[in-house]
């Protein structure tokens, strides 16, 4: 009598509290009940009706989706729960979660129905079913169907026409319905981020502040990481994950996609440098004949570091001295150094034989290189160093260049990836920082190329500068020299031989 007791005080105990549930009956991947954070614990124990988990990468949405809904089936007859999400794979992933979590627990194991791929069924005809938002046609089978909690996860990725259609299923049932959205920042603008922006309470980091929304949402909003000015990491936001696996995790992504997806920063906290309208209205159709060109042409390479490609751009110099930018070669990932220097000093002039200057990072592994081809290419080389200010200069002139057409470009699809995630942030100092998308290599060699336009490009025709391997000055006239007394030298040993030849084939036929 006293152990049927216990079980149903155990019982009532899991009932009125999620928490307890998931710590007395839910097993981790190690075999052991789970131990909750604490902004893990708020989330489940809110009796708001519609809540925001605004959480960073790896701080256990989805975890806390799954133990919600299956405590929310555990205790409650004929519950329906939508769990949405923007891709299949996506709902797949979850739908696994719930199963795996079910599965280690023997109790609900056995209170479980039906398990198929993307509907979990209980014996109490309590029901989780797990669909996809991603567009109209998967939208259509859940638009009419009643449910008593709608979750949307990976809420920033769902457009505000699926919201307008998906958010009345949660309406009008028997008892509360509820809602959660969670998800990670996009940019400030849409359902999502007004559901943020105007929360009607905000728990941040575990502690309530204030807000002055007046919408509808509770929102849980707990970042992974926390960087200071300089994009140094200072924190983690769980005692789960070191500094060290943030250092990891930030040099796989780029600064922009950490900073969205672990600090929780909207990406219109970062500027757009080139817009679409003005990527747009600097392209012009014409397409280049191969990688050549016998007009007046100048360049610029950015020489890429092990991990990046190095990318030479040339741009053919206008009648009145503005660039049309239209010749792109990358290098192949590993590419030598010294190979890349081959292709400057005899590839180019071969290919455009009126190139006439090309400017290049010097900084870096570009301070190397500059030693490879110095004083050895048949056209002008101009050094350029990176630094903060200087940076800021060369990307700021590109942009003036492209808006007042100095500068047009036959679009390259990666150059114009590059340009279309390429941002700029003012911090609180008010220093002016840029941030790459994915790479920017090619980015960099547009701006080094458009560079060129700091230097006059009415190119007087001067005499040939021969590879004679000696430096620019005195010593030229006597290199010039040396390599035009070889030349003659040459010369007369294909006489020689030639007359030779001749001999011998005369006496041959006879």
């Amino acid at each position: 009598m006293e152990f049927e007791e216990e079980q149903v005080n155990f019982l009532r105990k899991c009932y009125q509290d999620p928490v307890y549930f998931v710590e007395h009956m839910l097993f981790n991947d190690s075999g052991h009940l789970y131990k909750l954070e604490d902004h893990q614990k708020l989330m489940l124990r809110d009796e708001d009706a519609m809540k925001v988990y605004f959480l960073g990468r790896r701080m256990g949405k989805s975890l806390v989706v799954a133990m919600y809904s299956i405590w929310k089936c555990f205790f409650n007859k004929y519950y329906k729960i939508y769990i949405l999400s923007p891709t299949q794979s996506q709902s797949r992933d979850l739908a696994d979660t719930v199963s795996d979590m079910i599965s280690r627990s023997a109790v609900v194991l056995d209170y479980l129905l039906v398990d198929n791929v993307f509907t979990k069924k209980f014996i109490n005809n309590s029901k989780i079913d797990f669909r996809t938002a991603g567009g109209k046609e998967n939208t259509s089978s859940v638009i009419g169907s009643g449910v008593n909690l709608l979750i949307i996860d990976e809420a920033q990725d769902v457009s505000d026409t699926l919201f307008s259609k998906i958010l009345p299923v949660f309406r009008g049932q028997t008892g509360r319905s509820e809602l959660i959205l969670a998800g990670t920042p996009r940019s400030k603008r849409g359902f999502f981020f007004e559901s943020i922006y105007n929360a009607k309470k905000i728990y941040e980091n575990d502690d309530m502040v204030e807000s002055d929304g007046e919408g509808l949402f509770t929102v849980f909003k707990k970042p992974t990481a926390f960087m200071n000015d300089n994009d140094q990491i200072i924190k983690s936001g769980t005692p789960r994950i070191s500094i060290e696996e943030l250092h990891q995790d930030l040099d796989i992504l780029d600064t922009i996609e950490f900073k969205q997806e672990y600090c929780l920063q909207f990406l219109d906290d970062l500027s757009v440098v080139y817009s679409d309208e003005l990527i747009k209205s600097a392209s012009i159709d014409e397409l280049p004949d191969g990688f050549y060109s016998d007009k007046l042409c100048v360049g610029g390479i950015d020489i890429g570091k092990q991990r990046n490609n190095s990318v030479l751009i040339i741009a053919e110099v206008t009648e009145d001295n503005k660039l049309l930018t239209k010749y792109y070669k990358p290098f192949p990932l590993g590419t030598r150094y010294d190979n890349i220097a081959k292709y400057l000093i005899k590839v180019i002039p071969k290919k455009f034989p009126n190139f006439k200057r090309l400017i290049f990072d010097a900084t870096g592994v570009g301070l190397a290189f500059s030693e490879l081809i110095e004083g050895k290419t048949s056209y002008k080389t101009e050094e350029f160093k990176f630094s903060k200010e200087s940076k800021k200069s060369l990307v700021e002139a590109s942009v003036l260049a492209l808006e007042n057409g100095t500068n047009k470009i036959v679009p390259h699809p990666k150059l114009v990836r590059e340009m279309e995630s390429y941002k700029r942030e003012s911090t609180d100092t008010g220093n002016v920082v840029y941030h790459k998308g994915t790479s920017d290599d090619f980015v960099d060699a547009l701006n080094l190329c458009n560079y060129n336009l700091n230097f006059p490009l009415n190119f007087k025709n001067t005499p040939l500068v021969r590879n004679t391997g000696f430096k620019i000055g005195a010593n030229q006239i006597k290199g010039d020299s040396i390599w035009q007394r070889n030349q003659n030298q040459k010369q007369q040993r294909r006489i020689a031989n030639g007359s030779r030849d001749l001999k011998t084939s005369s006496r041959r036929r006879l």
